[in-house]
């Protein structure tokens, strides 16, 4: 943190933001209990309690350009404030503070580990008050992402060879179906000798799932709490095919395997198959949505195709 404060006092980064390009489309099937008790999680872990963007002096907006506001002694006091609270609620280190037209945006480190059924926040961007998005609210954006925990089954079937060896799979990394025999001789490798007309063979896909969800949050102005109120996901899917042989009694032995690896666990770009929920690349629908929750006092919008049980590895202390 001292390392960052003292970065942030010195330079100021305009840079232009990766934000995730991908998503995908199926629902997990989550129980209703479930998704409520990991809803209520979610809605608890990402508020907190910074302080709002302080806005220009007449001066000093006068002289500035569309970036670059992070050099004002107020905003840079502000940006380090907020990089303390935002660590001490996420548990996560803020690697830098980007400027962009309309927003300051603070961007976190890669965890060390990445546990499955967790999430994590990639950043959180302040609207600028002076900005043409903004509103007469404060508001953020905070992009949460995590990995469902296991594989899901996307397919599978059990033949013996010589009925399934044309039929047409899905194979992990390829864009159009395979046949299972050219999965096995040509993917795999498999010597010919190991499948005969009569082995009880077995194709499996799997996916592993990235979900990726924007969550907008208005701070109360009568208690300064940021609070969470609408949600907007997306999911990336990552294969896993199988080939597999009966020996005896059920007991399938693994002949081989295709598997699409993410390249990365915080903003994979190669998944197989991708979505998003309506809306999900229109950040001022979110926020404005946001806004419209907390004016009526309702439940909180959400969109999403999951949740992760567990909010990083710490939910943040009582506010």
């Amino acid at each position: 943190m001292k390392r960052f404060v003292a970065l942030l006092l010195t330079a100021v980064m305009v840079v232009s933001l990766c934000v995730p390009t991908f998503a995908c489309a199926e629902n997990n099937s989550f129980d209703a209990e479930k998704e409520t008790i990991e809803f209520n999680n979610a809605l608890y872990a990402v508020r907190t309690g910074e302080s709002a963007m302080p806005k220009l002096t007449d001066s000093v907006q006068a002289c500035a350009v569309s970036v670059g506001t992070l050099e004002s002694a107020s905003r840079t006091e502000w940006a380090a404030s907020t990089a303390r609270v935002l660590e001490d609620a996420y548990r996560q280190d803020v690697k830098s503070v980007i400027e962009t037209e309309n927003a300051i945006v603070f961007q976190f480190d890669v965890p060390s580990e990445v546990d499955a059924g967790a999430m994590y926040v990639d950043k959180v961007e302040y609207i600028k008050p002076e900005s043409t998005r903004a509103s007469s609210y404060n508001r953020k954006l905070t992009y949460m992402y995590g990995w469902a925990a296991g594989y899901y089954e996307l397919e599978s079937k059990s033949e013996l060879w010589e009925d399934i060896f044309e039929d047409l799979i899905t194979v992990a990394g390829y864009s159009n179906p395979v046949s299972v025999s050219d999965f096995a001789f040509e993917i795999l490798m498999l010597p010919a000798r190991s499948l005969t007309k009569t082995t009880p063979v077995r194709t499996s896909t799997m996916y592993q799932r990235y979900l990726l969800n924007k969550v907008g949050q208005i701070q109360d102005p009568a208690t300064g709490i940021w609070g969470p109120y609408a949600y907007v996901g997306s999911y990336k899917d990552f294969y896993r095919t199988l080939l597999e042989k009966n020996d005896y009694e059920n007991h399938y032995v693994t002949l081989g395997y295709e598997e699409n690896v993410p390249e990365n666990l915080v903003c994979p770009m190669n998944p197989d198959r991708h979505d998003e929920k309506p809306h999900y690349y229109e950040s001022d629908w979110i926020l404005n949505k946001a806004e419209d929750v907390f004016e009526n006092g309702t439940t909180a919008y959400r969109n999403v195709y999951g949740w992760a049980t567990q909010f990083s590895s710490v939910h943040p202390g009582d506010l």
